[in-house]
């Protein structure tokens, strides 16, 4: 694919791009958000296919900011963030932390596949590239609605869009709430680890809000056979 047939490429996805981040940012049905993330997704994988190693390399970056604008409420937090002051501690906390949210991901991943080597979603085992895949943006995706949560001041993101979304996908691709309830385990240890003891104080009530909102839906994840 030359540079020109890029260019195009690009030019056609671009408003389709918008449409869907728009139909996705205003949908309220939870079904509906989990199948254009998963869709968007099986794009990207099916594009990317029908390229050679080098252009993977080129497209692959865009690809996944693309995927993380649309699934990932990243503009949400730089707006809430726009509300502080720079002093604040939330802010100051979400600064911190920000640059951490790849390294804590992998980190998490790398727990996960040693605690559940065995496995099998019905997108194949977690160290499947797919799986894998899935697995990092939906911890970033964490990650993103914790300090979101932290910068709003409140736990309504979380409770209200997070558990929703994860009841309604995680049991139809195969994820247990075992699986579940570890992963939010390991992902509040890594992130507490990369913390000052200032921070920890100031993030406890959201990290601690994050586990028990899903123990609440625990009955809500039923793996469908």
């Amino acid at each position: 694919m030359s540079n020109t047939d890029l260019i195009k490429l690009a030019s056609f996805i671009e408003p389709l791009l918008l449409e869907y981040q728009e139909r996705h940012q205003i949908s309220d049905d939870w079904a509906k958000l989990g199948f254009l993330t998963t869709h968007f997704n099986f794009s990207n994988v099916a594009l990317l296919e029908n390229l050679n190693a080098a252009e993977q390399i080129f497209v692959r970056p865009y690809f996944k900011f693309l995927e993380e604008q649309v699934a990932l409420p990243w503009l949400r937090v730089c707006e809430a963030a726009s509300m502080h002051e720079l002093s604040s501690p939330a802010f100051q906390i979400v600064q911190h932390m920000l640059p951490e949210v790849e390294a804590i991901s992998h980190r998490v991943y790398m727990n996960l596949l040693r605690q559940f080597p065995k496995t099998t979603t019905r997108r194949g085992r977690l160290d499947h590239p797919s799986v894998k895949h899935s697995c990092l943006r939906d911890l970033d995706m964490f990650q993103a609605y914790l300090w979101l949560c932290v910068l709003q001041g409140n736990l309504a993101p979380i409770e209200d869009e997070l558990v929703r979304l994860c009841t309604m996908v995680m049991p139809r691709v195969g994820a247990t709430w075992e699986m579940t309830a570890v992963w939010n385990v390991l992902l509040v240890a890594e992130i507490m680890s990369r913390t000052w003891m200032s921070e920890q104080r100031f993030l406890k009530p959201y990290t601690n809000g994050l586990i028990r909102a899903f123990e609440r839906s625990q009955s809500q994840f039923v793996v469908e056979s």
